[in-house]
């Protein structure tokens, strides 16, 4: 899978001996991401924690601080809440011996780079010098190889995009975002039927992170002239956003570059269809696809026909 060999690799995180904690900035999303967080840093690297929550999820405060109550008491582990100022001053701070975010690309590059980002980044200007490891998400393809798939194939996998499309909202790193198809598989349409088929019955969830509804609707206007399916069932009498689905999608197009270059974490799902004279073509062709043009390196799920 690598071209060269597999790349170097280096753990910061890794205890030298030398004093000092590590500032975590909590996930904007699932709880249990914040605390694994925290107790890998504390469990296995050995550090003590300072984590900023995220403001989406400051109601976990309580929560956590019962949950890791033996090394919240011993001043292992600490919590707060606060502002962007709050976590400039912990960044910063030479007690602090690295910084952990799970979040945006755009939450670190503010970090790193800011306040000038452009300029700093394309000079390799960094403000952070102490060890900083991230993870920024992806917009996260579903590569769908074409062969001779059997109906209950095709409904397996089918719904198997749809559980990861609706999971907590589609607000995770590694919901499932573009479905990478070839324009050659004559059952194509088959299988995106029966996504939608499947997302239509699945009931619609409360977009609760902040701007997903905006976020949706950016992919439309960006996807202007494609076809444009709104799916899900509302419950309760609730007025929900739909689970929107972007189908045929051809590359270099408008619509194309904006999920590619733009994490949705919000419900929108969009078919690419790439021009493949074969299985053999479109998988070497969508390998090279997803790792050129696609943000991210987080995460990719790869459908194989059963034969």
């Amino acid at each position: 899978w690598f071209k060269d060999g597999p790349p170097a690799v280096s753990d910061p995180t890794e205890d030298d001996g030398k004093p000092g904690a590590w500032f975590v900035l909590g996930a904007g999303n699932q709880a249990c991401v914040v605390a694994g967080d925290v107790a890998h840093y504390v469990f296995a690297k050995g550090r003590a924690v300072v984590c900023k929550l995220n403001p989406v999820n400051e109601y976990l405060l309580p929560y956590l601080n019962a949950a890791f109550a033996p090394l919240v008491e011993r001043d292992i582990v600490q919590f707060f809440c606060g502002n962007v100022e709050n976590s400039s001053y912990f960044v910063n701070d030479e007690r602090i011996k690295g910084v952990h975010l799970t979040g945006s690309d755009k939450t670190y590059d503010a970090i790193q780079f800011g306040p000038d980002v452009a300029k700093n980044k394309a000079a390799g200007r960094r403000n952070v010098t102490k060890p900083f490891m991230s993870e920024l998400g992806c917009s996260t393809p579903y590569i769908v190889c074409p062969g001779a798939w059997s109906a209950d194939a095709i409904e397996f996998h089918a719904r198997a995009v749809v559980s990861v499309v609706v999971n907590n909202a589609h607000h995770n790193c590694a919901s499932a975002q573009n479905l990478v198809t070839p324009a050659c598989w004559a059952q194509r349409e088959e299988f995106v039927d029966a996504v939608c088929r499947h997302l239509d019955a699945a009931q619609r969830r409360h977009q609760y992170y902040p701007g997903a509804q905006e976020t949706v609707r950016e992919f439309e206007r960006q996807a202007e002239g494609c076809r444009i399916a709104k799916c899900g069932r509302a419950t309760g009498g609730e007025e929900l956003p739909a689970w929107v689905v972007i189908r045929d999608v051809p590359p270099g197009s408008a619509a194309c570059r904006h999920t590619c270059r733009n994490e949705a974490f919000a419900g929108v799902l969009t078919e690419l269809v790439l021009p493949a004279a074969d299985a053999a073509a479109f998988l070497s062709d969508a390998v090279r696809f997803c790792n050129e043009e696609m943000t991210g390196t987080l995460s990719c799920t790869l459908f194989l026909p059963p034969d």
